[in-house]
């Protein structure tokens, strides 16, 4: 089985995206009395393979589990305190088969891996005690069932992470511990403690392999990459970044989120973060297939490996990898249709008609399209010189409509899965 750092230190590994705002919108509201996402892992098995293998043939290398609230604290809210080792173990089992099922059925190369996701309490814990009462059988649950990695994420609280991953280390042979905080690195006046470099810093005297952010805005997560890139244990590769953002900007508007990243500004952000040395990638809150789907397709190019997409049949997001192998084969084609029209010119042929081959022209050629022998002329090279169409006042940008998403459901759940990612 390959090892899930020393393939994470060989190339850049992308992982799903959210798990509760995902089961929203694939559940919508659920019953007061039936809405803990950890219990589907044992009573709804299947729902949560279709996440994962959704996420998987969008592109995703490494799957988070469904246990993010799922530790006894949590738990015990609703009466479930005694399937904490049978939820967690479930959890993982079922990334695994879907891992399995989406390998048989593409022959899919290479490893994949499943980060057993570990979230945060409602108030934060502050003693080594509260902390091994919350937490121990969870994680002996998700040790024991074979992790790949143990991802601590959603963290606000620096002393309850550092508790959490000093009972980690007090058992053997426990996996790698991935380490990520809910910080605003780019908001200085409301910036959340700590500060980037102290947390990286922090995390590398504890000997975490892996440290970053994960449900921040993208430009939160963006500025907080920038402030570490010059702390020693990143420049001297002692720890390897994450960055898993949300879709960011939440604006709520009656029962709906408005989010202000799409699935192509997500792909181009996961590329900008891998060029400057992030190695685990992937998705909060909101971002989807489709978002995950684009950050596959720009990751590829910066050493990520291919995914090709299930072969059962489309998923959520498949429309935005045609329109990116479409948006490929345009120069091609362009150029094949220009080597196909200069053959034409040297062989004396008449060429064929421009609305023909070149659908853009609408058929009109020479002045009829306002040119002349030396360039564009006419109608066209008035309009621009008009000072009007310089600064944008006669043909102004087209406003983009705010795309609304579902949300998460009602903003006073007590159940952690409305801040989840």
């Amino acid at each position: 089985m390959a090892d899930f750092l020393t393939t994470l230190k060989a190339q850049p590994l992308l992982t799903d995206g959210a798990m509760g705002s995902y089961l929203f919108s694939l559940t919508g509201r659920l019953s007061e009395t039936n809405h803990v996402y950890e219990a589907f892992n044992t009573d709804q098995p299947d729902l949560i393979r279709k996440v994962h293998h959704a996420y998987l043939a969008a592109g995703a290398r490494c799957l988070k589990t469904n246990t993010f609230g799922a530790n006894r604290r949590q738990l015990r809210q609703f009466g479930l305190q005694d399937r904490v080792t049978a939820i967690n173990r479930a959890g993982v089992q079922v990334a695994r088969e879907a891992i399995a099922a989406f390998k048989a059925e593409n022959r899919v190369p290479g490893p994949f891996f499943v980060l057993a996701s570990v979230g945060p309490t409602a108030e934060p814990l502050t003693t080594a005690y509260d902390v091994a009462e919350c937490y121990h059988e969870q994680i002996d649950a998700l040790i024991a069932a074979g992790a790949d990695a143990l991802l601590l994420e959603t963290f606000g609280s620096l002393t309850q992470l550092e508790l959490l991953i000093s009972l980690i280390q007090a058992r053997p042979g426990t996996p790698p511990v991935i380490a990520e905080m809910t910080l605003r690195a780019a908001d200085k006046e409301h910036a959340l403690e700590p500060d980037p470099v102290t947390f990286i810093n922090r995390m590398a005297a504890l000997g975490v392999a892996v440290a970053g952010v994960n449900c921040c805005a993208p430009w939160d997560a963006s500025a907080f990459v920038d402030a570490v890139a010059d702390a020693e244990p990143v420049r001297a590769g002692a720890l390897q970044l994450v960055v898993m953002p949300n879709a960011g900007g939440f604006q709520r508007i009656g029962n709906r989120f408005m989010t202000s990243v799409n699935p192509e500004s997500a792909g181009k952000l996961v590329r900008s973060l891998a060029d400057r040395g992030v190695r685990l990638l992937g998705g909060c809150c909101e971002m989807h297939p489709p978002h995950i789907e684009e950050m596959q397709n720009y990751l590829q190019t910066r050493g990520g490996a291919r995914i090709t997409a299930a072969a059962g049949g489309p998923v959520l997001g498949a429309a935005a990898g045609r329109r990116h192998a479409k948006r490929r084969q345009r120069p091609a084609l362009a150029k094949a249709q220009g080597r196909r029209i200069c053959r034409q010119h040297r062989g004396g042929a008449a060429a064929r008609d421009g609305g023909r081959d070149h659908p853009a022209q609408g058929g009109l050629r020479g002045e009829a399209r306002g040119e002349r022998a030396g360039g564009r002329g006419g109608f066209h090279r008035r309009l621009a010189r008009h000072p009007a169409h310089s600064a944008g006042r006669l043909h102004p940008p087209r406003a983009r409509a705010p795309r609304l998403d579902r949300g998460h459901g009602r903003p006073d759940r007590a159940h952690p899965a409305f801040h989840r990612p």
